[in-house]
């Protein structure tokens, strides 16, 4: 996302290059790229609204593309990925085996 000081520390020319060229060069990178990139002043009041706005009010599971809701990635729906995902980053992140319990009791 342009503009947004993700580029901290990175190299000096790629911040140049992030912070002056591609904050120009928006519409290219919708075209070349994927149409999903936004500047921040687009993107607060998109994650604003979804915080807070009542038409969004009790939606779970749902992804959005700026304002709008689309279709994730395939993989996403995938509920065999999904299980995997949930037991490694639970087994990764569990410091013992009673953490570990308790994040199944998450589920």
């Amino acid at each position: 996302m342009p503009g947004t000081g993700l580029t901290r520390d990175a190299p000096a020319v790629a911040r140049i290059v992030f912070t002056t060229v591609l904050t120009r060069l928006i519409w290219l990178l919708r075209l070349v790229y994927s149409p999903n990139v936004h500047m921040p002043r687009e993107s607060g009041p998109a994650l604003a609204r979804l915080a807070v706005d009542d038409d969004v009010a009790g939606i779970s599971g749902e992804y959005y593309e700026g304002l709008r809701p689309i279709k994730s990635n395939a993989d996403s729906y995938d509920e065999a990925k999904q299980e995997g995902l949930w037991r490694w980053t639970a087994e990764f992140l569990a410091q013992d085996e009673e953490e570990l319990r308790r994040f199944e009791e998450l589920r």
